[in-house]
């Protein structure tokens, strides 16, 4: 399910609506190209807001290294909110393909997604 942008920003208000009504959802996507779309106060209220027994939270920061006034350790940290995934990527600010990104997220998140992956040569 979609929500609708206010102006050039997410919607985080709609976004916990959607997510907190209706049918339970296992997971939330949502991009942070900088600073100016998720500051970390409301990102983290928001990420309050879900509760305990929230859906896993993906954000997505493929672009925040274009932005100039990204700054990366206003960042919420997974290890304080088990779940949440953050997506980095080398290939789009790098050029590095045998290194695509990485993933942040805690150690009980991390652990599901190495019983799914596939394994690497």
């Amino acid at each position: 399910m979609e929500s609708p942008l206010a102006g050039y920003d997410t919607d985080l208000d709609d976004v916990r609506r959607r997510v907190t009504t209706g049918r339970r959802r296992d997971a939330v996507l949502t991009a942070q190209p900088g600073d100016d779309d998720h500051p970390p106060g409301p990102f983290l209220a928001f990420l309050d807001a879900l509760g305990p027994d929230s859906p896993l939270v993906v954000l997505d920061q493929a672009y925040t290294d274009f932005c100039d006034d990204a700054d990366q350790s206003t960042s919420p940290a997974p290890r304080a909110l088990p779940r949440l995934v953050v997506l980095r990527t080398f290939s789009k600010i790098a050029g590095s393909r045998p290194a695509r990104g990485l993933c942040v997220a805690s150690v009980e998140t991390i652990d599901r997604f190495n019983r799914v992956r596939a394994p690497t040569t």
